[in-house]
């Protein structure tokens, strides 16, 4: 059986719904949009967010939604607001870091 391989794509033409609850949540938390590169992956039965932030997009986070997940903005927006806060530590940390050398 061949496997089928799953390439990561702009999140915004993966699903519209989650790009957007992406865009609100780092707003609410005033960071840039393109201070993170939020990228999507096609699965049988949903989606895999791969979120990437910090100096060069070092740091990464993951998640895989359900289609029936993607419905449940809460859910979504929990995830969403809790990297927000991860990206707003690490922008921080690596201003700091910056500023020092």
């Amino acid at each position: 059986m061949k496997e089928q391989q799953q390439q990561e794509k702009p999140l915004f033409s993966v699903s519209p719904p989650l790009y957007h609850t992406f865009m609100q949540a780092f707003e609410l938390h005033h960071i840039h949009l393109y201070d993170a590169d939020p990228a999507g992956v096609e699965k049988e039965n949903g989606i895999e967010v791969v979120l990437r932030y910090g100096d060069r997009f070092q740091h990464e986070t993951r998640k895989c939604f359900s289609f029936s997940d993607i419905e449940n903005a809460p859910l979504v927006a929990e995830f969403f607001n809790q990297a927000a806060e991860s990206c707003k530590e690490v922008l921080i940390a690596d201003y700091y870091k910056m500023m020092k050398s």
